[in-house]
């Protein structure tokens, strides 16, 4: 989680100049594409653009709260008149992860998928270990953890879809 602590800004300044100090002065930075670690000569990190541009570049989903409920929405893409759309699940959007609780997905479908696998992992652990539901809220914030680790650790890359939990 995002949680600030008083005095570690210095460490952050810190991290961000070493990193910095490797940089090669000369010579290709393509590697710098391929690490969520690595920063590159201009400052930015590549593949946390490149998930974004997923993000953006995909259909939309669409939250709504009125009097009687909520609503998620998500418009589906058919590339071919030959795709099987009645297949079960085939191009879904919106997921029930538990009889309370639904999320929608936009961006790459794989990443979608994986993340849909681990929200109901943890709403059945939850519901298993306390007997009740997982609150959407708590479910939110142990995305935003995933969205985290999977964007700061090595050997990982960030997700390139979105979540709606509702």
């Amino acid at each position: 989680s995002l949680r600030k602590e008083k005095g570690m800004d210095w460490i952050l300044i810190l991290a961000l100049s070493c990193c910095f100090l490797v940089l090669p002065i000369t010579g290709s930075t393509s590697w710098l594409d391929s690490g969520t670690t690595s920063f590159s000569p201009e400052g930015r990190i590549h593949q946390v653009e490149y998930a974004s541009k997923a993000i953006s570049m995909a259909r939309p989903v669409i939250g709504m709260v009125t009097k009687e409920g909520i609503a998620l929405i998500g418009i589906r893409a058919i590339s071919s008149p030959l795709e099987e759309v009645d297949e079960p699940g085939f191009g879904e959007k919106v997921h029930i992860i538990d009889s309370h609780m639904m999320v929608a997905c936009t961006g790459v479908a794989a990443d979608a998928t994986a993340l849909v696998g681990r929200c109901r992992e943890t709403a059945a652990a939850h519901r298993q270990r306390f007997g009740e539901g997982l609150p959407p809220r708590r479910l939110a914030l142990r995305l935003a953890d995933t969205f985290q680790a999977f964007t700061h650790q090595g050997g990982l890359r960030p997700f390139g879809a979105a979540v709606l939990v509702a």
